[in-house]
Protein backbone atom coordinates (compact mmCIF):
# COMPACT_ATOMS: atom_id res chain seq x y z
CA UNK A 1 0.00 0.00 0.00
CA UNK A 2 1.34 3.39 -0.43
CA UNK A 3 1.41 6.11 1.57
CA UNK A 4 2.14 9.88 1.72
CA UNK A 5 6.02 10.78 3.06
CA UNK A 6 5.29 14.44 2.41
CA UNK A 7 2.31 16.92 1.91
CA UNK A 8 1.02 20.08 2.32
CA UNK A 9 0.99 21.55 6.05
CA UNK A 10 4.15 18.98 7.39
CA UNK A 11 6.98 21.18 8.54
CA UNK A 12 9.71 21.39 5.29
CA UNK A 13 13.11 20.89 7.25
CA UNK A 14 16.03 22.89 7.05
CA UNK A 15 13.44 25.72 6.34
CA UNK A 16 13.90 27.47 9.65
CA UNK A 17 10.20 26.29 10.74
CA UNK A 18 8.72 26.86 7.80
CA UNK A 19 5.86 24.44 6.50
CA UNK A 20 5.50 22.53 3.17
CA UNK A 21 2.78 24.65 0.80
CA UNK A 22 2.55 23.46 -3.05
CA UNK A 23 4.29 23.20 -6.05
CA UNK A 24 5.26 19.89 -5.52
CA UNK A 25 6.96 18.25 -7.97
CA UNK A 26 6.83 14.60 -9.68
CA UNK A 27 9.13 12.76 -7.30
CA UNK A 28 12.05 10.25 -8.39
CA UNK A 29 13.22 7.63 -6.57
CA UNK A 30 16.31 5.38 -6.80
CA UNK A 31 17.09 1.93 -6.42
CA UNK A 32 17.50 1.95 -2.61
CA UNK A 33 13.90 3.85 -2.50
CA UNK A 34 15.02 7.08 -2.09
CA UNK A 35 12.97 10.13 -3.20
CA UNK A 36 14.08 13.84 -4.59
CA UNK A 37 11.65 16.33 -5.21
CA UNK A 38 11.08 19.78 -4.92
CA UNK A 39 8.72 21.82 -3.43
CA UNK A 40 7.22 25.36 -1.97
CA UNK A 41 7.38 26.80 1.56
CA UNK A 42 5.20 29.21 3.59
CA UNK A 43 6.42 32.83 3.70
CA UNK A 44 6.58 33.52 0.66
CA UNK A 45 6.80 31.52 -3.30
CA UNK A 46 10.03 30.13 -2.37
CA UNK A 47 10.79 26.66 -4.10
CA UNK A 48 13.31 24.08 -2.81
CA UNK A 49 14.67 20.44 -3.35
CA UNK A 50 14.76 17.83 -0.98
CA UNK A 51 15.21 13.83 -0.48
CA UNK A 52 14.76 11.36 1.72
CA UNK A 53 16.55 8.89 3.29
CA UNK A 54 17.02 6.00 6.25
CA UNK A 55 13.14 5.13 6.43
CA UNK A 56 11.69 7.79 4.19
CA UNK A 57 12.69 10.37 6.22
CA UNK A 58 12.65 13.93 4.64
CA UNK A 59 16.37 15.72 4.93
CA UNK A 60 16.87 18.83 5.39
CA UNK A 61 17.15 21.11 2.13
CA UNK A 62 19.52 21.10 -0.39
CA UNK A 63 18.23 24.81 -1.40
CA UNK A 64 15.78 26.74 -0.93
CA UNK A 65 15.01 29.94 -2.69
CA UNK A 66 16.55 33.15 -1.06
CA UNK A 67 18.43 31.56 1.03
CA UNK A 68 22.44 31.51 1.52
CA UNK A 69 24.43 29.20 -0.76
CA UNK A 70 27.48 27.81 0.11
CA UNK A 71 30.75 29.93 -1.17
CA UNK A 72 28.33 33.34 -0.50
CA UNK A 73 25.46 34.61 -2.46
CA UNK A 74 21.52 33.32 -2.04
CA UNK A 75 19.82 31.03 -4.37
CA UNK A 76 16.95 32.22 -6.80
CA UNK A 77 15.32 30.72 -9.59
CA UNK A 78 15.56 27.54 -8.69
CA UNK A 79 14.43 24.91 -11.67
CA UNK A 80 12.41 22.07 -10.12
CA UNK A 81 11.76 20.40 -13.06
CA UNK A 82 15.68 20.20 -13.54
CA UNK A 83 16.25 18.13 -10.11
CA UNK A 84 17.79 14.50 -10.48
CA UNK A 85 18.84 11.85 -8.24
CA UNK A 86 21.01 8.46 -9.17
CA UNK A 87 21.35 5.68 -7.10
CA UNK A 88 23.75 6.24 -4.65
CA UNK A 89 21.66 9.11 -3.04
CA UNK A 90 23.37 11.92 -5.35
CA UNK A 91 20.96 14.41 -6.16
CA UNK A 92 22.17 17.51 -8.86
CA UNK A 93 19.88 20.57 -9.84
CA UNK A 94 19.67 23.73 -11.44
CA UNK A 95 19.50 27.13 -9.15
CA UNK A 96 20.78 30.59 -9.19
CA UNK A 97 23.41 32.19 -7.24
CA UNK A 98 24.58 35.79 -8.31
CA UNK A 99 22.29 35.81 -11.71
CA UNK A 100 24.25 33.04 -13.36
CA UNK A 101 22.22 29.82 -13.11
CA UNK A 102 24.59 26.70 -12.30
CA UNK A 103 24.18 23.33 -11.41
CA UNK A 104 24.71 21.96 -7.82
CA UNK A 105 25.00 18.88 -6.89
CA UNK A 106 25.59 16.63 -2.65
CA UNK A 107 27.88 14.18 -4.30
CA UNK A 108 30.60 14.76 -2.70
CA UNK A 109 29.07 15.20 0.46
CA UNK A 110 27.63 18.61 0.50
CA UNK A 111 25.92 20.27 -1.27
CA UNK A 112 28.98 22.33 -3.60
CA UNK A 113 28.54 24.10 -7.55
CA UNK A 114 29.17 21.81 -10.38
CA UNK A 115 29.21 24.48 -13.23
CA UNK A 116 27.76 28.08 -13.67
CA UNK A 117 27.33 30.26 -16.50
CA UNK A 118 30.55 31.91 -16.43
CA UNK A 119 32.55 29.48 -16.63
CA UNK A 120 34.63 28.33 -19.86
CA UNK A 121 33.42 26.41 -21.78
CA UNK A 122 36.22 23.65 -22.61
CA UNK A 123 36.32 22.49 -26.18
CA UNK A 124 33.95 25.29 -27.65
CA UNK A 125 35.38 26.89 -30.91
CA UNK A 126 36.08 29.97 -30.35
CA UNK A 127 36.73 29.81 -26.64
CA UNK A 128 33.88 31.08 -24.86
CA UNK A 129 32.10 31.03 -21.50
CA UNK A 130 29.36 29.03 -20.65
CA UNK A 131 25.90 31.28 -20.75
CA UNK A 132 22.50 29.44 -20.99
CA UNK A 133 22.05 26.40 -19.15
CA UNK A 134 19.21 24.18 -20.38
CA UNK A 135 17.03 23.19 -17.22
CA UNK A 136 15.53 20.61 -18.94
CA UNK A 137 18.78 18.69 -19.73
CA UNK A 138 20.83 18.12 -17.47
CA UNK A 139 21.31 14.36 -16.52
CA UNK A 140 22.89 12.61 -13.51
CA UNK A 141 24.61 8.89 -14.08
CA UNK A 142 25.25 6.72 -11.24
CA UNK A 143 28.95 7.34 -11.44
CA UNK A 144 27.69 10.93 -9.75
CA UNK A 145 28.99 12.34 -13.69
CA UNK A 146 26.42 14.63 -15.09
CA UNK A 147 25.74 15.85 -18.67
CA UNK A 148 24.62 18.95 -19.95
CA UNK A 149 23.47 21.31 -23.37
CA UNK A 150 24.41 25.00 -23.46
CA UNK A 151 21.59 26.17 -25.56
CA UNK A 152 23.51 29.34 -26.25
CA UNK A 153 26.62 27.24 -27.14
CA UNK A 154 24.66 25.03 -29.29
CA UNK A 155 26.57 22.04 -27.54
CA UNK A 156 26.63 19.27 -24.81
CA UNK A 157 29.48 18.19 -22.42
CA UNK A 158 29.76 15.45 -20.03
CA UNK A 159 31.86 14.46 -16.98
CA UNK A 160 32.38 11.04 -18.27
CA UNK A 161 36.03 11.53 -18.13
CA UNK A 162 36.19 12.76 -14.50
CA UNK A 163 36.06 16.48 -15.81
CA UNK A 164 34.04 18.44 -17.99
CA UNK A 165 34.56 17.83 -21.59
CA UNK A 166 33.09 18.48 -24.89
CA UNK A 167 31.10 15.83 -26.49
CA UNK A 168 29.38 17.73 -29.38
CA UNK A 169 28.59 21.01 -31.18
CA UNK A 170 29.81 23.97 -29.87
CA UNK A 171 31.17 25.15 -33.16
CA UNK A 172 33.25 21.93 -34.03
CA UNK A 173 33.01 19.70 -37.24
CA UNK A 174 30.57 16.81 -37.30
CA UNK A 175 31.12 13.29 -38.39
CA UNK A 176 31.46 13.83 -42.08
CA UNK A 177 29.85 14.44 -44.28
CA UNK A 178 27.53 16.70 -41.64
CA UNK A 179 28.23 20.05 -41.06
CA UNK A 180 28.40 21.58 -37.23
CA UNK A 181 25.99 20.55 -34.85
CA UNK A 182 23.70 24.31 -34.82
CA UNK A 183 21.23 23.30 -31.96
CA UNK A 184 20.76 20.37 -29.77
CA UNK A 185 16.95 19.86 -29.28
CA UNK A 186 17.55 16.04 -27.37
CA UNK A 187 19.27 14.83 -25.42
CA UNK A 188 19.92 11.30 -23.15
CA UNK A 189 22.89 10.37 -20.80
CA UNK A 190 23.43 7.10 -19.46
CA UNK A 191 24.86 5.03 -16.66
CA UNK A 192 27.77 3.84 -19.12
CA UNK A 193 28.62 7.86 -19.38
CA UNK A 194 27.54 7.82 -23.21
CA UNK A 195 25.28 10.59 -24.70
CA UNK A 196 22.68 9.84 -27.16
CA UNK A 197 21.25 13.44 -28.88
CA UNK A 198 19.56 14.81 -31.50
CA UNK A 199 21.68 17.78 -33.38
CA UNK A 200 20.40 20.08 -36.03
CA UNK A 201 22.44 21.09 -38.89
CA UNK A 202 22.87 22.29 -42.31
CA UNK A 203 25.09 20.45 -44.03
CA UNK A 204 24.77 18.53 -46.29
CA UNK A 205 21.10 19.61 -46.53
CA UNK A 206 19.50 22.84 -44.75
CA UNK A 207 17.30 22.18 -42.02
CA UNK A 208 18.00 19.05 -41.24
CA UNK A 209 19.09 16.48 -37.97
CA UNK A 210 20.47 13.44 -36.85
CA UNK A 211 20.91 10.99 -33.95
CA UNK A 212 24.69 11.16 -32.39
CA UNK A 213 26.05 9.03 -30.05
CA UNK A 214 29.66 9.07 -28.41
CA UNK A 215 29.20 5.38 -26.72
CA UNK A 216 32.05 4.05 -29.03
CA UNK A 217 34.47 6.56 -27.74
CA UNK A 218 34.15 9.55 -30.32
CA UNK A 219 30.84 11.33 -31.16
CA UNK A 220 29.47 9.03 -34.22
CA UNK A 221 26.42 9.44 -36.64
CA UNK A 222 23.58 6.77 -35.42
CA UNK A 223 21.31 7.95 -38.41
CA UNK A 224 20.08 11.22 -39.61
CA UNK A 225 18.71 12.58 -42.26
CA UNK A 226 18.15 10.67 -46.13
CA UNK A 227 19.43 7.42 -44.85
CA UNK A 228 17.81 4.54 -45.34
CA UNK A 229 15.62 2.90 -42.96
CA UNK A 230 13.99 -0.65 -42.71
CA UNK A 231 10.10 -1.24 -44.47
CA UNK A 232 12.08 1.39 -46.93
CA UNK A 233 12.00 4.77 -47.79
CA UNK A 234 14.84 7.37 -45.78
CA UNK A 235 14.67 9.51 -43.21
CA UNK A 236 12.83 12.70 -44.82
CA UNK A 237 15.35 15.17 -46.12
CA UNK A 238 12.74 17.82 -45.22
CA UNK A 239 12.75 19.67 -42.48
CA UNK A 240 14.38 17.74 -39.21
CA UNK A 241 12.94 14.26 -39.74
CA UNK A 242 14.32 12.52 -36.08
CA UNK A 243 11.64 14.02 -33.65
CA UNK A 244 12.19 11.93 -30.34
CA UNK A 245 14.90 9.66 -29.22
CA UNK A 246 15.14 7.37 -26.34
CA UNK A 247 18.46 5.60 -25.12
CA UNK A 248 19.14 3.31 -22.71
CA UNK A 249 21.29 1.23 -20.07
CA UNK A 250 22.36 -1.15 -22.87
CA UNK A 251 23.16 1.48 -25.48
CA UNK A 252 20.52 1.10 -27.41
CA UNK A 253 18.66 4.07 -29.11
CA UNK A 254 15.22 4.12 -30.34
CA UNK A 255 13.93 6.71 -32.34
CA UNK A 256 10.66 8.14 -33.93
CA UNK A 257 10.72 10.20 -37.38
CA UNK A 258 9.63 10.81 -40.61
CA UNK A 259 9.81 8.53 -43.80
CA UNK A 260 10.26 9.75 -47.01
CA UNK A 261 8.83 6.93 -49.40
CA UNK A 262 8.07 6.47 -52.81
CA UNK A 263 4.87 4.04 -52.99
CA UNK A 264 2.88 3.63 -56.78
CA UNK A 265 5.22 6.74 -58.00
CA UNK A 266 3.51 8.74 -55.10
CA UNK A 267 6.21 10.54 -52.59
CA UNK A 268 4.78 9.95 -48.97
CA UNK A 269 5.79 11.53 -45.39
CA UNK A 270 5.35 8.60 -42.78
CA UNK A 271 5.77 8.75 -38.75
CA UNK A 272 7.81 5.74 -38.11
CA UNK A 273 9.67 4.22 -34.60
CA UNK A 274 13.08 2.58 -35.43
CA UNK A 275 15.02 1.00 -32.91
CA UNK A 276 18.67 -0.86 -32.41
CA UNK A 277 18.45 -4.20 -31.59
CA UNK A 278 20.44 -6.39 -29.40
CA UNK A 279 23.36 -6.70 -32.24
CA UNK A 280 23.61 -2.95 -33.30
CA UNK A 281 20.86 -3.50 -36.22
CA UNK A 282 18.19 -0.64 -36.78
CA UNK A 283 14.82 -2.43 -36.85
CA UNK A 284 11.73 -1.05 -38.18
CA UNK A 285 9.48 -1.18 -35.00
CA UNK A 286 6.17 0.96 -36.38
CA UNK A 287 4.87 2.98 -38.65
CA UNK A 288 2.01 4.97 -40.23
CA UNK A 289 -0.54 2.55 -42.66
CA UNK A 290 1.73 -0.45 -41.71
CA UNK A 291 -0.09 -2.95 -40.02
CA UNK A 292 0.51 -3.02 -36.49
CA UNK A 293 0.76 -6.53 -34.01
CA UNK A 294 -2.72 -6.66 -33.89
CA UNK A 295 -3.57 -5.88 -37.59
CA UNK A 296 -4.65 -2.91 -37.59
CA UNK A 297 -3.21 -0.21 -40.20
CA UNK A 298 -1.14 2.02 -38.02
CA UNK A 299 -2.94 5.76 -38.42
CA UNK A 300 -0.82 7.16 -35.89
CA UNK A 301 2.59 5.71 -33.75
CA UNK A 302 3.98 7.42 -30.93
CA UNK A 303 7.65 6.53 -29.09
CA UNK A 304 7.07 6.15 -25.44
CA UNK A 305 9.73 4.64 -23.55
CA UNK A 306 12.51 2.14 -24.14
CA UNK A 307 13.72 0.65 -20.54
CA UNK A 308 16.65 -0.83 -19.21
CA UNK A 309 15.62 -4.51 -19.58
CA UNK A 310 15.80 -3.66 -23.43
CA UNK A 311 11.99 -3.25 -24.28
CA UNK A 312 10.41 -0.27 -26.07
CA UNK A 313 6.66 1.06 -25.25
CA UNK A 314 4.68 2.41 -28.42
CA UNK A 315 0.91 3.77 -29.07
CA UNK A 316 -0.52 2.34 -31.84
CA UNK A 317 -3.75 4.13 -32.46
CA UNK A 318 -3.57 4.55 -29.17
CA UNK A 319 -3.27 1.01 -28.25
CA UNK A 320 -0.44 -0.24 -25.89
CA UNK A 321 2.53 -2.21 -28.09
CA UNK A 322 5.85 -3.26 -26.68
CA UNK A 323 9.05 -4.26 -28.99
CA UNK A 324 11.33 -6.52 -26.91
CA UNK A 325 14.70 -5.50 -28.87
CA UNK A 326 16.31 -8.78 -27.82
CA UNK A 327 14.06 -11.11 -29.15
CA UNK A 328 12.95 -8.49 -32.10
CA UNK A 329 9.31 -9.60 -30.94
CA UNK A 330 6.72 -7.07 -31.76
CA UNK A 331 3.23 -7.50 -29.26
CA UNK A 332 0.08 -5.79 -28.33
CA UNK A 333 0.07 -5.28 -24.70
CA UNK A 334 -3.08 -3.51 -24.22
CA UNK A 335 -5.77 -2.22 -26.58
CA UNK A 336 -7.75 1.11 -26.64
CA UNK A 337 -11.32 0.53 -25.25
CA UNK A 338 -10.32 -2.47 -23.10
CA UNK A 339 -11.61 -2.66 -19.30
CA UNK A 340 -9.21 -1.00 -17.37
CA UNK A 341 -8.46 -3.36 -14.10
CA UNK A 342 -10.30 -1.96 -11.06
CA UNK A 343 -12.05 0.61 -12.50
CA UNK A 344 -15.68 1.27 -14.28
CA UNK A 345 -13.91 2.76 -17.38
CA UNK A 346 -11.67 1.90 -20.23
CA UNK A 347 -8.47 2.72 -21.78
CA UNK A 348 -8.14 5.66 -23.85
CA UNK A 349 -4.80 6.20 -24.70
CA UNK A 350 -0.99 5.76 -22.63
CA UNK A 351 1.82 7.58 -21.28
CA UNK A 352 5.44 7.63 -21.74
CA UNK A 353 5.41 6.41 -17.50
CA UNK A 354 6.18 3.06 -18.81
CA UNK A 355 8.64 0.67 -17.46
CA UNK A 356 9.56 -3.12 -16.82
CA UNK A 357 11.83 -3.66 -13.59
CA UNK A 358 14.62 -6.46 -12.94
CA UNK A 359 12.03 -8.77 -11.99
CA UNK A 360 9.83 -8.18 -14.81
CA UNK A 361 6.76 -6.17 -13.96
CA UNK A 362 5.33 -3.92 -15.72
CA UNK A 363 4.42 -0.58 -14.85
CA UNK A 364 2.12 2.34 -16.60
CA UNK A 365 0.40 5.36 -16.25
CA UNK A 366 -2.65 5.50 -18.95
CA UNK A 367 -5.53 8.22 -19.79
CA UNK A 368 -9.05 6.42 -19.43
CA UNK A 369 -12.28 7.20 -21.25
CA UNK A 370 -14.14 9.22 -18.59
CA UNK A 371 -10.94 11.51 -18.70
CA UNK A 372 -8.75 10.44 -15.86
CA UNK A 373 -5.52 9.00 -14.84
CA UNK A 374 -4.50 6.18 -13.27
CA UNK A 375 -1.63 3.78 -12.23
CA UNK A 376 -1.11 0.53 -12.92
CA UNK A 377 1.60 -2.38 -11.93
CA UNK A 378 1.72 -5.93 -12.74
CA UNK A 379 1.80 -8.29 -9.78
CA UNK A 380 3.55 -11.41 -11.87
CA UNK A 381 5.63 -10.85 -14.57
CA UNK A 382 3.81 -11.81 -17.28
CA UNK A 383 0.72 -12.50 -16.38
CA UNK A 384 -1.22 -9.31 -16.99
CA UNK A 385 -2.60 -9.45 -13.25
CA UNK A 386 -2.34 -5.16 -13.39
CA UNK A 387 -2.98 -3.73 -9.66
CA UNK A 388 -4.12 -0.20 -9.93
CA UNK A 389 -2.10 1.90 -7.63
CA UNK A 390 -4.05 5.43 -8.00
CA UNK A 391 -6.69 7.01 -9.97
CA UNK A 392 -8.05 10.80 -10.21
CA UNK A 393 -11.11 10.98 -8.86
CA UNK A 394 -10.35 8.39 -6.13
CA UNK A 395 -10.83 9.16 -2.42
CA UNK A 396 -8.36 8.45 -0.06
CA UNK A 397 -7.40 8.46 3.69
CA UNK A 398 -4.77 10.56 3.97
CA UNK A 399 -4.22 10.56 7.80
CA UNK A 400 -6.94 8.78 9.60
CA UNK A 401 -10.30 10.00 9.35
CA UNK A 402 -9.04 13.06 6.81
CA UNK A 403 -10.51 12.08 3.35
CA UNK A 404 -9.33 14.15 0.47
CA UNK A 405 -10.57 13.21 -3.34
CA UNK A 406 -7.41 13.08 -6.15
CA UNK A 407 -8.10 15.56 -8.79
CA UNK A 408 -4.30 14.82 -10.38
CA UNK A 409 -1.74 12.53 -10.25
CA UNK A 410 1.54 12.96 -11.35
CA UNK A 411 4.71 10.26 -12.32
CA UNK A 412 8.38 11.07 -13.04
CA UNK A 413 8.67 9.33 -16.72
CA UNK A 414 12.13 7.70 -16.26
CA UNK A 415 12.39 7.34 -12.08
CA UNK A 416 9.04 6.70 -10.83
CA UNK A 417 9.68 2.60 -10.35
CA UNK A 418 12.03 0.48 -9.22
CA UNK A 419 13.67 -2.85 -9.74
CA UNK A 420 12.60 -3.41 -5.78
CA UNK A 421 9.37 -3.10 -6.70
CA UNK A 422 9.24 0.25 -5.00
CA UNK A 423 7.25 3.53 -6.69
CA UNK A 424 6.61 6.98 -5.89
CA UNK A 425 4.25 9.54 -7.55
CA UNK A 426 2.38 13.10 -6.70
CA UNK A 427 -0.83 14.17 -6.33
CA UNK A 428 -2.79 17.19 -6.14
CA UNK A 429 -6.07 16.91 -4.12
CA UNK A 430 -9.68 18.61 -4.97
CA UNK A 431 -8.90 21.23 -1.57
CA UNK A 432 -5.77 22.41 -3.46
CA UNK A 433 -3.40 20.33 -0.97
CA UNK A 434 -0.83 18.11 -2.34
CA UNK A 435 1.37 15.21 -1.39
CA UNK A 436 4.26 12.82 -2.55
CA UNK A 437 3.07 9.00 -2.65
CA UNK A 438 5.62 6.19 -1.92
CA UNK A 439 4.36 2.44 -2.02
CA UNK A 440 5.62 -1.19 -2.57
CA UNK A 441 4.37 -4.15 -4.78
CA UNK A 442 4.82 -7.39 -3.02
CA UNK A 443 7.92 -9.84 -4.48
CA UNK A 444 5.98 -11.44 -7.24
CA UNK A 445 4.49 -14.86 -6.03
CA UNK A 446 6.06 -17.06 -8.87
CA UNK A 447 9.11 -15.31 -7.56
CA UNK A 448 8.94 -16.42 -4.17
CA UNK A 449 7.70 -19.40 -4.34
CA UNK A 450 9.69 -20.99 -7.11
CA UNK A 451 13.00 -19.07 -6.29
CA UNK A 452 13.29 -17.78 -9.89
CA UNK A 453 15.41 -15.07 -10.87
CA UNK A 454 14.93 -12.58 -12.59
CA UNK A 455 16.32 -12.91 -16.00
CA UNK A 456 13.93 -16.32 -15.77
CA UNK A 457 11.24 -14.20 -15.52
CA UNK A 458 12.28 -11.44 -18.16
CA UNK A 459 13.04 -14.45 -20.44
CA UNK A 460 9.44 -15.76 -20.23
CA UNK A 461 7.82 -12.22 -20.61
CA UNK A 462 9.96 -12.14 -23.96
CA UNK A 463 8.76 -15.71 -25.08
CA UNK A 464 5.21 -14.75 -25.23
Amino acid sequence: MAAPIVKTGDPAPGSGGRTFTTNFTDPRINSAGEIAFGARVSGGSNDGVWQTAGGLVVQPALAIENDPAPGGGTYSSLSTSAIRLNDLGHVAYRVRVGGSDGYWSNRTGSVQLIVKEGDPAPGSVPPGNFSNLNASRIYLNNSGHIAFNDSDLDGVWSESTGSIQLVAGAGNPSPPPIGPILNVPMLEYNNNGYCALVGDHDAPILNDNSVFSDRSGSLQKVIGAGDPVPGGGTLTSAMHPVSDIRFNNQNRVALEGWVEQIISSVQTNRVGIFTEDAGGTIRLVAKQTVPLPDGNPAADVDLLALDDQGMLFYEGNDSLFVYDTNTNTNTLLLAKGAPAPETTSTFDYFNPAIKTNAMGQLAFRAHLTDGNDGFWIEQTPGMGDYKLIVLEGQTVEVTPGDFRLIDQIDLNYTQFFNDAGQYAYQVDFLDDTEAIYQGLIPEPATLALLGLGAAGLVARRRRK
